[in-house]
């Protein structure tokens, strides 16, 4: 369907790019057992570039079928001339295979899981409970001027649960997601009823522990808080667009930002044991071939993530980071699967090295929510899960807590890190920007920090 308007807007101007969707949306939502939301919707349009003469020129057209013609609309005059940095062409047809398409399991189904996750819930006495299921099967026809014909068809679900458990006077609050790219085979159904049963002992234990002492402190974090540091705190730090209104970053490319330890990547196609990350994509929105790039290499900031726009406004290389939320929205620039990993995988230690490595300090799990100002490098995350290592033993686990910081001094203070990667199932999760959410992950491996501030 894509082809005749790529031949009307042919006829009219010489420089262009065509994105058409088709989104199979499906949300439902159970609170304390209860339905609170079941909708499904069906998206179509297309997305449109055009450029001339150092403008750049977008609109969005609904429906399966086009206009007979179209108006564009100019950047206004004033602003400055605008150009897409080069890429190879391509052409390529994607499809995730799928054993049982997740298009082919019963709604009712989808919706006895949560009720069988929600009675898990339950049966450990948590009252304050909600379960969100959202599915997204997605086409993308993606065609350009320069030679770019591209399709994929991707298929995402994604359970976030929150809870919250009351004790006394205190209050415990818990947060899990699961998600995968695929069919329903993926959701390992038994493996997600476990991580449930887990978080529900969790936050009992929490609502009833002790609280850390707040101050600085040598810990572990988990492949979550791995991801939640290299994407929130450090990786939109690292989108190029950021450097139009003054990124911590800018000025530092070749200068050392993090111990020597760490390389921090935003990778397109990571895969974990056959799993994908919840942002995996073979090519971005505007046909760019994703591949892994290293913002961070051996310490050192090598990279920043761009789309075409801002590679030619930063005389960048295209990382295959143009990315939109739907066909209404334009690509801009966002990341993908971003986490830090071992720079030198013969130095990575195993999780009980670590443990042993620390001796005395904090183990932290799970991260819940924060803040993050990438003009300054500051950071404040929740954290779910809190347990003291004494002698190289876990001891008990504490009330949940929180962390804060500069990123670039939090990096520079790793002193050891994992080479076991937690499942990106957990890590799956969706990245607000620009008024845009996309799919993002992806858990990582362990990391030892040295005088981090803890609490307060």
């Amino acid at each position: 369907m894509i082809d005749d308007l790529f031949s009307q807007i042919e006829a009219r101007y010489k420089r262009f790019d065509i994105r058409y969707e088709i989104a199979s949306i499906l949300t439902i939502k159970l609170v304390r057992g209860s339905i609170e939301k079941l909708h499904e919707m069906r998206s179509a349009g297309y997305a449109i570039r055009i450029l001339e003469d150092g403008n750049v020129m977008h609109i969005s057209t609904t429906g399966e079928e086009i206009e007979p013609q179209i108006a564009f609309k100019l950047r206004y005059p004033w602003t400055k001339p605008i150009d897409l940095a080069p890429v190879p062409a391509v052409k390529d047809n994607v499809n995730v295979i799928a054993s049982k398409p997740l298009e082919h399991i019963d709604v009712d189904e989808k919706v006895s899981l949560l009720r069988e996750l929600d009675q898990i819930l339950v049966e450990a006495g948590i009252e304050n409970r909600d379960i969100r299921y959202r599915e997204i099967i997605v086409e993308k026809h993606i065609k350009s001027s320069d030679g770019t014909d591209v399709r994929m068809r991707i298929p995402y679900a994604h359970i976030l649960m929150t809870a919250s458990y009351k004790y006394q006077d205190k209050i415990a609050s818990i947060r899990r997601s699961w998600g995968i790219i695929g069919g329903w085979e993926l959701m390992n159904t038994d493996m997600v009823r476990d991580i449930f049963r887990d978080a529900s002992e969790k936050v009992k234990i929490s609502s009833q522990a002790r609280s850390v002492k707040p101050g600085v402190y040598n810990a572990i974090v988990d492949g979550d808080l791995n991801h939640l540091l290299a994407h929130e705190a450090f990786g939109h730090a690292s989108e190029a667009d950021e450097l139009r209104t003054g990124s911590i970053l800018k000025g530092r490319r070749g200068k050392k930002v993090a111990s020597s330890l760490i390389n921090l990547v935003d990778d397109k196609k990571f895969e974990v044991n056959g799993i994908r990350g919840f942002g995996w994509i073979p090519y971005d929105d505007e046909g760019v071939s994703g591949g892994k790039t290293y913002i961070i290499k051996e310490g050192i900031l090598n990279s920043f993530l761009s789309n075409r726009e801002t590679a030619f406004e930063f005389k960048l290389t295209p990382t295959g980071n143009g990315r939109a939320q739907d066909w209404m929205n334009p690509a801009v620039v966002r990341m993908t699967n971003t986490l830090i990993e071992p720079a030198d995988v013969k130095l990575a230690m195993s999780n009980d090295e670590l443990i042993e490595e620390l001796r005395n300090g904090l183990l932290l799990r799970f991260g819940r929510g924060g803040e993050v100002n990438p003009m300054a490098g500051v950071f404040t995350f929740g954290v779910q899960e809190v347990y003291l290592i004494e002698n190289g033993e876990i001891k008990e686990q504490m009330a949940s807590t929180s962390i804060s910081g500069n990123i670039l001094t939090t990096l520079k203070n790793i002193t050891a890190i994992g080479k076991d990667y937690d499942r990106p199932e957990i890590g799956a999760g969706f990245c607000g920007k620009a008024m845009q959410m996309v799919p993002v992950g992806a858990c990582g491996v362990w990391l030892l920090i040295k005088n981090i501030h803890v609490g307060g």
